[in-house]
């Protein structure tokens, strides 16, 4: 039962909140939303008065519903309501307050819908409610989480196993000692954007989590080095999942210390980890053979030899992003499609600028399960390019071509060939034209997302103003009179 009052929690009526749930390898899914009815929600409402003094809430025919289910049953029942539904819950009547209450069916909370509202004192009101029930809970956004709920937490909740507390900014090293010192069951610890996390917070998870602990992600906590790195993979051998996008300080000895230490290792993320190279990169490869998904998007030193070392050593990869790795090309694709890569099912080429229709060949003849692939500002291609990946990857559901100024109607005449494709992006396509689009989607399937929208230049204004049919405003016309005009048209589709 209560330990304590939990303190007022209040959401405006014009609030419509969201439902996300933490998944086993430490990322958020997207829930369905939540509505509210009443104006006024606060979890105060947890310790209110039930409204049926007499306990009795009735089912068909009659009958209280308790003396139709046992307890058991209407406790399995009650765990798989949200917060909302809980504190609503217990204002029914007495029977259902008690079990609207009970610890047990408090084994997940997900309070990113009040991440504003969330201070130190609820953290430790559900602390003292849940108790050694909770299991899973996300603190996802909640910024005003400091180290003292965060202890108590620990302290009070030693069998949770999922925990989010990304964007908890004001949580420290503190934090995670306490959880290390007290939480030995934790399998998913997400902390990212959480800066004032340090090499301090990896070296106590190393000494009380390592255990367990199988997906962690520690992104844009930018005081991170290559030591704390050393420490993880020193002790956290039985890590699956690791996120360490945007931590800045990174150098190659992290990847080449997580390839020694870690090779269970199935998802990893160093987006944005600029100094990295290709030679830091080749252990963790050769060291990872399980890798499912890896991605190395804007590590701007990344070549072909990464792909070559791909295509020997990750015959698992499903999933390879690569954004923004402007050294990659026609070389290291025909490595990587002509290596034991033919499971590959997502990849992310945005704004590599070496690819081009040779690349598209080799991935069309290699990587045939070829589900998402994104194109986007690969200015290179063409639509011979398109027709070889239609030609060898008819499982494409993706496709993303924003700003590939060489593609022509031609293009959606291909893929209008795939049946299983569900999303075509092309913004900025401008020789694509809008009739084009319309005989697109008539014969496309049902369903399809088609979005387009592109600024073609702009000629000089007629004599007698506007820039064209229908007139443009005046700012564009001197614009395009002085040679720098543009102007903007959507496909509506």
């Amino acid at each position: 039962m209560l330990h304590e009052s939990l303190p007022l929690l209040e959401l405006p009526a014009s609030e419509t909140p969201g439902s996300s749930t933490l998944n086993s390898v430490g990322s958020m899914d997207d829930g369905d939303s939540m509505s509210y009815s009443a104006s006024r929600f606060s979890l105060a409402d947890l310790d209110g008065q039930p409204s049926a003094a007499n306990g009795e809430v009735e089912g068909g025919g009659g009958v209280p519903i308790h003396r139709i289910l046992p307890q058991e049953v209407l406790l399995h029942v009650f765990s798989y309501l949200d917060v909302v539904s809980l504190c609503r819950s217990a204002q029914v009547c007495k029977y259902w307050n008690v079990l609207a209450l009970d610890g047990s069916v408090w084994q997940q909370i997900d309070f990113f819908t009040f991440q504003k509202a969330i201070k130190n004192n609820v953290v430790q009101s559900v602390s003292y409610r849940c108790a050694r029930f909770l299991k899973t809970l996300s603190l996802n956004g909640c910024e005003s989480v400091e180290d003292g709920g965060m202890q108590t937490l620990a302290e009070h909740c030693p069998n949770i196993r999922h925990l989010d507390v990304g964007g908890c900014k004001a949580i420290s090293d503190a934090a995670v000692r306490a959880l290390s010192q007290h939480c030995h069951h934790l399998e998913t610890l997400v902390a990212s954007n959480c800066p004032r996390l340090t090499d301090a917070a990896c070296w106590s998870l190393g000494m009380g989590c390592a255990a367990a602990l199988r997906a962690l992600d520690l992104s844009w906590c930018d005081l991170l080095t290559a030591s704390g790195v050393k420490h993880l993979a020193d002790t956290c051998g039985q890590l699956r999942s690791l996120k360490l996008r945007g931590c800045v300080k990174l150098d190659d000895a992290a990847p080449r210390l997580l390839g020694a230490g870690c090779p269970l290792l199935e998802v990893v993320n160093l987006q944005f980890c600029a100094r990295l190279t290709d030679a830091g990169v080749k252990p963790l490869l050769t060291g990872c053979p399980r890798l499912r998904r890896l991605c190395l998007s804007h590590c701007g030193s990344i070549s072909n030899a990464t792909l070559t070392k791909l295509s020997q050593h990750c015959p698992e990869l499903e999933s390879l992003e690569l954004a923004g790795c402007i050294n990659v090309g026609d070389d290291g694709f025909r490595q990587l499609a002509g290596g034991a890569c033919g499971r590959l099912a997502r990849i992310d080429l945005e704004d590599c600028v070496r690819v081009t229709d040779l690349s598209l060949k080799y991935l069309s003849r290699g990587c045939r399960r070829l589900e998402t692939l994104i194109l986007s500002y690969c200015e290179r291609i063409t639509d011979e390019g398109i027709a070889h990946v239609v030609d060898g990857c008819q499982h494409l559901r993706v496709v993303e071509l924003d700003n590939c100024v060489h593609l022509t109607d031609d293009t959606l005449a291909h893929l209008a060939h795939v049946r299983n494709l569900r999303q075509v992006e092309l913004y900025d396509c401008r020789n694509i034209t809008s009739e084009a689009v319309r005989q697109f989607l008539q014969c496309a399937p049902d369903g399809i997302k088609l979005r387009s929208f592109y600024i073609p230049a702009l000629t000089a204004p007629q004599e007698g103003g506007g820039g064209g049919p229908g007139g443009a405003h005046d700012d564009d016309d001197d614009a395009a009179a002085h040679g720098g005009g543009r102007c903007c048209r959507c496909a509506l589709l």
